[in-house]
């Protein structure tokens, strides 16, 4: 890759910035695979007790958290190197 000023950057600069495309090109479907996992899992949990709507509610809540804590621990964990 070529800087503004014509020069280009060395092989492990590129490296890095390919790494962090990579990474965080992952977040949505992070975000998509929380949301479908914590639709199933709710879906399978309403079938079972049918309390209206709640478990199908915080299984997709908690699955979300789960998905935002993995993707905010990734992006914290790529800032300090």
């Amino acid at each position: 890759m070529k800087k503004p000023g014509g020069k280009a950057d060395g092989p492990e600069e590129e490296w890095k910035t390919r790494r962090s495309i990579g990474l965080y090109s992952g977040i949505p479907w992070t975000l998509v695979a929380g949301l479908l996992i914590g639709y199933g899992l709710g879906s399978l949990l309403e079938r079972k007790y049918h309390t209206g709507g709640v478990l199908l509610g915080v299984t997709m809540l908690f699955c979300v958290g789960v998905a935002l804590y993995s993707i905010l621990r990734t992006i914290i964990k790529e800032s300090d190197k």
